[in-house]
């Protein structure tokens, strides 16, 4: 077996420090089914969130798209509290954030993605913040949970253009930019952000994406002859933002999404849970059949894992194909849909 970060050739300077990846052995006999079991109870007892008295059971969530109106998420609070759905959780993804000014009913409309990287409430669509929805939620027995990409910083956005010395660049991506956590002052002001966003709207769950590959990012910034030493600093920086995060607020879950599964690993298990395990669930008639193999697939390595339902309240077939530890029902989440209850 070889194991390692690739590319590594580097020499460190006077008192400089860093980590290493993680590697987890498990020795095991008596067939794959008991070694996955094996694995399985490690993975639960030292390289997981769960079980935790504080956190409680993995969520069940009302996922909602971020670019909907506020009035619309607050009519939507409503309906599902008097249908009694039982909701833990009222989950706003993409889309809350940038000065857009066109209408984005859902992902695959509009350009709020272009504005990556300003994390702003936009006000034309959240008048009064988001703090008007999630107080209803909470009023209404539900956690709040968000989203962010704050790794990613979209070259259109005002951030971008504001900061470019927090950012690291890439000469073949001419789309995005990476926040150069791996320097202290950045890393501190992603904190910063983040920490501000859960105590103003009093998160409970603090959703990470991350959609692009930062390879190329790192390796053009590394000084000569250290090649790796910015993914390693980058990488121990994104753990000690997680750790900080959860040492701060004790009561908060972290979603780890990354696209949908492209970060479930050892060190990102023990700090997170991956709600939204794999982006084929974002389309709106996504096969059924992927959420049951996914289910069997990683639950051989991972107890604690979710993925997200149809669009569509009555197609029973979906909804039970995504019965996980962790499940999101977005079927009221799009102004797009009517919806039959």
């Amino acid at each position: 077996i070889r194991a390692g970060i690739d590319n590594l050739s580097f020499y460190l300077k006077p008192k400089e420090k860093i980590r290493t990846a993680s590697v987890l052995l498990l020795p095991y006999e008596n067939g794959t089914t008991a070694a996955h079991n094996a694995f399985r109870r490690i993975m639960v007892e030292h390289f997981s969130v769960y079980p935790d008295e504080k956190l409680g059971n993995p969520p069940l969530s009302m996922q909602t798209w971020g670019g909907a109106k506020s009035e619309f998420l607050k009519r939507q609070i409503q309906k599902a509290d008097a249908e009694k759905l039982g909701f833990e959780y009222f989950w706003v993804d993409a889309g809350w954030y940038g000065d857009y000014e066109e209408y984005c009913p859902d992902e695959f409309v509009g350009k709020w993605g272009a504005y990556t990287g300003d994390w702003q409430v936009n006000r034309r669509v959240h008048p009064e913040g988001l703090k008007d929805v999630f107080s209803l939620a909470k009023e209404k027995g539900m956690k709040g949970l968000l989203w962010f990409e704050p790794e990613r910083v979209c070259k259109s956005s005002e951030f971008y253009k504001n900061h470019r010395e927090m950012v690291l660049e890439c000469k073949e991506d001419d789309w995005n930019s990476l926040l150069n956590i791996a320097k202290d002052e950045v890393k501190e002001f992603m904190l910063k952000t983040v920490s501000r966003y859960i105590e103003e709207l009093g998160l409970s769950c603090y959703r990470q994406d991350f959609n692009f590959d930062p390879l190329p990012f790192w390796n053009e910034a590394d000084e000569e002859g250290r090649k790796g030493i910015t993914q390693i600093r980058y990488i121990t920086a994104l753990y000690e933002i997680l750790d900080t995060l959860r040492a701060r607020f004790p009561h908060l879950v972290i979603d780890n999404c990354a696209s949908g599964g492209n970060r479930i690993d050892i060190e990102m298990c023990s700090r997170s849970i991956p709600l939204w395990r794999s982006d084929t669930n974002c389309g709106f008639d996504f096969n059924a059949d992927y959420a049951q193999n996914q289910q069997v697939g990683l639950s051989a390595w991972i107890p604690y894992h979710g993925c997200g339902t149809s669009r569509f309240a009555d197609d029973v077939y979906k909804f039970r194909s995504c019965h996980a530890a962790a499940l999101a029902s977005n079927f009221l989440g799009y102004e797009a849909f009517t919806l039959r209850f």
